[in-house]
């Protein structure tokens, strides 16, 4: 009997210690990665008082998702974090997205109070259309956390804030975690502080004004809807390290003229897509004005989002020289920086070379002691804002600069404009 007993008890304790085996906890983290070609679907809702959201999860690249706002007795559902208002909706995926249900309710009273600064006249007032109004002047008070800010039991209902023309900073944590969609900073505003827009899912825009100097330490952190940021200060504002934390697809427009600052300065350096707001495009056209005489183009071209360098140059042929440009610019070759569109003709003439002509200078006079040809000799200056031409005779033949003509260099042209020289009228 005693023996049974013995076997029996062997039995349950191979029996436990196999059960155990069988159900221990698995060694590692229970979390497995996403598959390859799939994004996670995050759905939010901006008040769980309000509502309730549905549809969220991992989804094929290219897949479709229905995702669906329920509100709550007394509430309603406005629209998604991007301005639509279809509900159930059906969204295709493409990369990681959130998308926030934005519910208010309908039993709401408006809210109100003091904002500022110790000193500064900044006050507020919350609607239960989501419209958060500040009104005054001054810096905001920089809060604590999030849960300092005193319309943070409503953050979530807030889609649109008015900010003043007098206020000078945004507070630390001011708008952490509200339903912003876009952003305008009005011309004034100097310091956006630390956890300013942090975990703003729904802010697609911001605009900050040329007076910004510094923006704080996660200022714009996981914004994960964000797509554009338009910076006007032609001083890049000073950055946080961690300003910018968290995924988003975010680009960065700055005046042109500054697009090269940014792109070299502290920590905007490490963003890869700086953009210039405009870009200028500009043509230009460097050519010669009679293609037997000589040549023209452009070289060292530089092109820039508001600007192109480049250094202009003409080319005589044998037998001719350089005059002008056909904007009466001499300077052969020629830097420019241009910032409109460009048309510039080089201007040659036949070399002055007397080369065996007979001919006899006296004052304002020519003789020439050679036989007649049958071409006309043609007078001119450089610029040919004076020409004539005079009939060949006979030999000796006096020709004289007209008087009306100003005292200068004139060339007089032989042989078709095959031979040339200079004569100096005092």
């Amino acid at each position: 009997m005693n023996m049974k007993r013995n076997q029996l008890f062997v039995l349950l304790t191979t029996l436990c210690l196999t059960i155990g085996s069988v159900y221990a906890a698995p060694e590692g983290p229970l979390y497995s990665p996403p598959e390859p070609g799939t994004y996670l679907l995050t759905v939010n809702t901006n008040n769980a008082l309000w509502g309730s959201v549905t549809g969220g999860g991992m989804y094929a690249d290219g897949a479709s998702a229905i995702i669906e706002a329920t509100p709550e007795v007394d509430c309603e559902f406005v629209q998604w974090n991007d301005g639509v208002k279809t509900n159930p909706r059906t969204v295709i995926i493409t990369r990681d997205s959130v998308f926030t249900a934005q519910f208010i309710s309908t039993v709401c009273v408006p809210i109100a109070g003091n904002c500022g600064a110790s000193g500064d006249n900044l006050t507020w007032e919350l609607s239960c259309e989501g419209v958060l109004t500040i009104t005054g002047s001054g810096a905001m008070a920089d809060y604590a956390d999030e849960a300092s800010v005193p319309w943070y039991a409503r953050r979530g209902s807030i889609v649109t804030v008015s900010l003043p023309a007098g206020i000078t900073t945004i507070g630390s944590y001011a708008f952490c975690e509200t339903n912003l969609r876009e952003v305008t900073l009005p011309e004034g505003v100097t310091t956006l502080g630390a956890n300013a827009f942090k975990q703003c899912q729904s802010l697609r825009t911001l605009e900050l004004p040329t007076t910004l100097t510094s923006i704080g330490a996660n200022a714009l952190a996981y914004c994960g809807a964000l797509e554009r940021i338009d910076c006007n200060a032609t001083t890049p504002p000073s950055l946080a390290a961690t300003t910018f934390t968290g995924d988003c697809y975010k680009t960065v427009h700055v005046p042109c003229p500054a697009l090269e600052t940014y792109q070299t300065a502290p920590v905007w350096m490490d963003l890869d897509q700086i953009y210039p707001q405009t870009v200028v495009v500009i043509s230009y056209s460097v050519t010669s004005g009679d293609p037997v005489k000589g040549s023209a183009g452009a070289s060292s071209v530089t092109d820039y989002c508001d600007r192109v360098e480049l250094t202009a140059t003409a080319t005589a042929n044998p037998g001719y020289e350089f005059v002008k440009w056909s904007d009466e610019n001499t300077d052969n070759p020629r830097a420019m920086v241009i910032y409109s569109d460009l048309v510039l003709t080089a201007i040659f003439q036949v070399e002055v070379d007397a080369g065996n002509l007979n001919v006899c200078i006296s004052g304002n006079s020519v003789i020439v002691n050679n036989s007649p040809y049958a071409a006309d000799i043609v007078i001119h200056d450089k610029t040919n804002a004076h020409t004539t031409s005079v009939h060949r005779t006979s030999s000796p033949q006096t020709i004289d600069i007209p008087e009306e003509w100003p005292a200068g260099d004139y060339i007089f042209e032989f042989d078709s404009g095959n031979r040339a020289f200079i004569v100096t009228k005092e």
